[in-house]
């Protein structure tokens, strides 16, 4: 899953190391540290986070779909 998200890969990549990302922060937690429960909670913490950022876009378009169908009656 981390080598899914994007960000992962190009902070990684182009090695700015002052940058922490979400995945980055799992990334020195997990696989550095050790620090398994920690991982998984920030884990978490993005997943969840990105599933209501997820909700909300989707909550906008399906407003606009309304007013576009009300504007063409």
């Amino acid at each position: 899953m981390l080598l899914a998200m994007n960000e992962f890969g190009i902070v990684l990549f182009i090695g700015a190391k002052d940058v922490i990302t979400l995945p980055m922060l799992v990334y020195g937690k997990g696989i550095v540290a050790f620090d398994y429960p920690s991982a998984c909670v920030i884990a978490i913490i993005n997943v969840v986070f990105s599933l209501l950022l997820y909700g909300a876009y989707r909550r906008a378009l399906t407003k606009g779909d309304r007013r576009a169908a009300v504007d063409a009656a």
